[in-house]
């Protein structure tokens, strides 16, 4: 029965009668090809049937990229199911024959069929290593290292430099599909000098079926589509990718970040409409991990950036890094180093850069693009801001802060509290840190800065220990606070000689007036901080004493940090008060 079956099928396919071929016929034999050509037993039979599959009607009819899965399925079929049937090498052997033998001119159906075979490699190799299904002494990885090499590579260019097919964007975008699956894994040596094409064009269009793949990723895919290929082999794009970049010049590389660029401004609009489609949320991870390895293979290109375009080389990666924050907070980045590596990247160049004056467009650009409505992008410039803050702290002057500093503290819904998610919580660590950076800004280079932080550091930390009271702040965040910024008191009393004294009394009036222990203890910790900066003996001596009526005397580690604190003085007088004043008192109580 399984003979005469195969007979049939080799009959229907060498027919040179115009079949009609309808849905149901192409799934039918689809279905019979997978069943019976892993299972033949005679190499003639086999060699036969290829042969008539090959110059069959029936490729011409099936879509493209459903015949190349049809014969992936094939020859996964043959490598994973062992039967009683042709030996692998010998199996291997056959499909060389034919491929060998074909003289005419191939069709794209005919390419379709070697890609299939083609990309099936990397599961062949996987068993080989593990199970050694070949016997023929490698000689089956060298079919596929030819196949690819001297007939599926120079075919796939001859087609891709025809004028009809560059008419024709959906053939097209086939054989970009076809070319992209062959990159299973990152290949750092494919001979893209063996064919005469620019590859500089590949890579933009493998960028423009990205977007159009990026701008379809709500709709529902159907069969086996270009975009239905995509979704479940966007790792295959990233290395192909990428192996284009290593070659590609400055120009394409521009041209290359421009578009990502413009892929993630889609994406920054286009993800939130989605975010109860959980069943998207693959996709949209698979296009972010995609886009941060192009970018990191650009970012490492910038060797062959001129001078005079690196400033917009930069200002691209950092868009695309912006835009696609709403992606990054999303996923996170933890375990994923390639992030680190282009925000790094990023960063450095501007520390390198030494120049504001070119930082400030990048800033206002984002600033422009409607933050306060996008927590994403906030979140992004936020941080970004800081990190220029804490590297130009030394140039910052009035119009700076003016411009990007002064605007965001006055985003009271983050700072003053009463947000549940966790991307406002972290929103509002992140204004919380601009405002330690930015007031522990050295105020020597600038007297309108210096005034500036003295009109805002008093409220800051009251409005800290409000949130820290009301539970809007760890323990740990506060005395992170206080530990920042009280120096900065000392950098400005030529300025308000009253700030610390200022600052003292409101942390003692808190303490006071907070009912709950562990709470009042950490704001004394505070207060703590502060009574070191007191220079004058006699204000010392009494904030000492004021201090010490505020702690529990049974309280050991308020008393080690308060003892800490006197002993770092190098005070004679705080030492002496610690041993006729804490000492007697702590005896006392025993």
């Amino acid at each position: 029965m399984f003979d005469h079956d195969v007979e049939y099928l080799i009959t229907a396919l060498s027919s040179t009668a115009r079949i009609p071929y309808d849905q149901r016929l192409l799934d039918e034999v689809s279905a019979n090809l997978v069943y019976y050509v892993p299972r033949i037993k005679s190499p003639d039979t086999l060699y036969r049937l290829v042969k008539a599959l090959f110059q069959s009607q029936l490729i011409i009819k099936l879509p493209p990229l459903r015949l190349l899965h049809v014969i992936k399925d094939v020859f996964l079929w043959k490598l994973e199911v062992s039967e009683p049937t042709l030996p692998i090498s010998n199996f291997y052997q056959v499909w060389n024959a034919v491929l060998e033998s074909h003289r005419a001119a191939w069709n794209l159906s005919q390419l379709m069929v070697l890609g299939g075979i083609l990309i099936t490699y990397p599961r062949f190799k996987s068993l080989n290593d593990a199970y050694f299904i070949d016997e023929s002494r490698d000689k089956t990885a060298l079919y596929y290292n030819n196949w690819r090499f001297n007939l599926f590579l120079p075919i796939w260019a001859e087609f891709w430099n025809d004028p009809a097919i560059n008419a024709n964007p959906l053939i097209k975008n086939y054989l970009l599909v076809s070319m992209v699956l062959l990159f299973s894994h990152p290949i750092t040596d494919f001979p893209f000098h063996a064919v005469n094409i620019s590859w500089d064009l590949v890579t933009g269009r493998l960028l423009d079926l990205l977007a159009e793949y990026t701008h379809d990723i709500g709709q529902p895919t159907e069969g086996s589509t270009v975009s239905s290929v995509l979704s479940t082999n966007l790792n295959h794009l990233a290395n192909c990718l990428n192996a284009l970049f290593t070659k590609s010049n400055e120009p394409t590389l521009m041209n290359s970040l421009y578009k990502l660029e413009k892929i993630c401004q889609y994406l920054s609009d286009a993800v939130r409409p989605f975010e109860q489609q959980k069943q998207l949320d693959r996709k949209f991870q698979d296009l972010f991990i995609l886009i941060i390895l192009a970018l990191k293979e650009i970012s490492a290109m910038n060797m062959k950036i001129s001078p005079d375009h690196k400033d917009n080389f930069y200002f691209m990666i950092c868009l695309s890094l912006f835009h696609i924050h709403v992606l990054t907070e999303k996923f996170g980045t933890v375990g994923f180093p390639s992030y680190d590596y282009v925000y790094d990247s990023l960063i450095t160049y501007f520390i390198v850069l030494d120049d504001l004056s070119k930082i400030i467009p990048i800033l206002n650009h984002m600033k422009e693009a409607y933050i306060s409505e996008d927590p994403s992008k906030l979140l992004f410039y936020i941080n970004f801001l800081n990190k220029i803050i804490s590297y130009y702290s030394w140039r910052i002057r009035m119009p700076f802060v003016t411009q990007f500093i002064e605007p965001l503290l006055h985003f009271n819904g983050f700072l003053k509290g009463g947000l549940s998610s966790p991307l406002e919580i972290e929103l509002r660590e992140s204004i919380h840190t601009l405002a330690i950076t930015s007031l522990s800004i050295d105020p020597s280079h600038s007297s309108q800065v210096a005034q500036w932080q003295v009109s805002r550091i008093a409220n800051y930390l009251k409005m800290s220990m409000d949130q820290f009271i009301a539970g809007e702040l760890s323990a740990d965040q506060i005395q992170i606070i206080f530990s920042s910024l009280s120096m900065q008191f000392l950098s400005l009393r030529n300025y308000n000689r009253h700030l610390l004294r200022d600052s003292l009394h409101e942390t003692y009036i808190k303490i006071l007036n907070t009912k709950s222990p562990e709470k009042k203890n950490v704001l004394i910790e505070c207060l703590i901080v502060q009574i070191s900066l007191v220079e004058d003996p006699h204000h010392l001596i009494d904030w000492l004493n004021v201090c010490l009526q505020l702690i529990n005397i049974h309280n050991k580690r308020l008393l080690q940090r308060l003892w800490d604190m006197v002993s770092g003085l190098e005070s004679p007088l705080a030492i002496d008060w610690w041993y006729t004043t804490v000492i007697p008192a702590h005896s006392s109580k025993l």
